[in-house]
C-alpha cells in the first residue's frame, strides 16, 4: 500500500465525444485540483473499476448488527476484499460494491454542485471538499422514500478518500439517530 503524497497532475478533460464525468459536472473547475489518481478514476466518461481490502467493524449489538445486515453492509472483518464496479448510466453513475457474500449497489447523480447517491428507498446529498490529497464528502441532507428527514434525525454518511500515488484509502462511517455507529470501513484500493 502506498501512500506517498503526489501533486495534482494538469486536469484530464472527459473524452471530446462525451460529457463531463459525473464527478467532473459536480466538482466543476475544482476537478482539476484533485490528486492525478482521483482524476483519472473520477474524470472517466466511461466508467471504472477497483480493487481493495477494507477493514469492517460493525457497531456492537443485535439492533446495530441486523440494522447493518438489512443494509446489505459487508461482515466484519479485519481483511475483507471489495471488489469496486462503476457503471455509466447516462449522467448517473451505478456504484457496485462486491464483498465476500453480498453486494451493494448505489446510483449518484448531480444536483447542481453537490453529489447525491441513492441506496434503495433512502438518498444522501453530500457536498464534495477537497483538502489537499483528501476528497470528503461532507453530510447534507437525508431522505426516505423521498421525504427529507430533519438533520438531528437523519440517518447519515460520513466519508473521505486520502489520495496515494497508486490507488487511495477510503474511510466510510455510517451513524443512525439514537444508535450511533452501525458500521465503519476502511482500507486501500487501487484501480484496475
Amino acid at each position: 500500500m502506498s501512500t506517498e503524497r503526489i501533486r495534482p497532475r494538469a486536469c484530464r478533460e472527459s473524452p471530446v465525444t462525451a460529457s463531463p464525468s459525473l464527478y467532473h459536472r459536480v466538482l466543476g473547475p475544482r476537478f482539476c485540483t484533485l490528486p492525478a489518481v482521483l482524476q483519472r478514476f473520477h474524470g472517466s466518461a466511461t466508467g471504472g473499476q477497483a480493487r481493495g481490502t477494507f477493514r469492517v467493524v460493525r457497531g456492537p449489538g443485535w439492533l446495530r448488527n441486523a440494522l447493518a445486515n438489512l443494509l446489505g453492509m459487508p461482515r466484519a472483518g479485519d481483511t475483507v476484499p471489495v471488489r469496486l464496479q462503476v457503471v455509466v448510466e447516462g449522467d448517473k453513475e451505478r456504484w457496485y460494491r462486491h464483498f465476500p457474500g453480498r453486494s451493494l449497489s448505489s446510483l449518484q447523480w448531480a444536483d447542481r454542485s453537490l453529489l447525491k447517491e441513492s441506496f434503495g428507498l433512502g438518498s444522501y446529498t453530500w457536498d464534495l471538499v477537497i483538502d489537499g490529497m483528501r476528497l470528503t464528502h461532507e453530510f447534507r441532507q437525508a431522505r426516505v422514500a423521498g421525504i427529507p428527514i430533519p438533520r438531528p434525525l437523519a440517518p447519515h454518511v460520513d466519508g473521505w478518500v486520502d489520495a496515494g500515488d497508486t490507488g487511495w484509502t477510503v474511510v466510510v462511517h455510517i451513524f443512525f439517530p439514537l444508535l450511533g455507529e452501525i458500521v465503519s470501513y476502511e482500507g486501500w484500493v487501487e484501480p484496475e
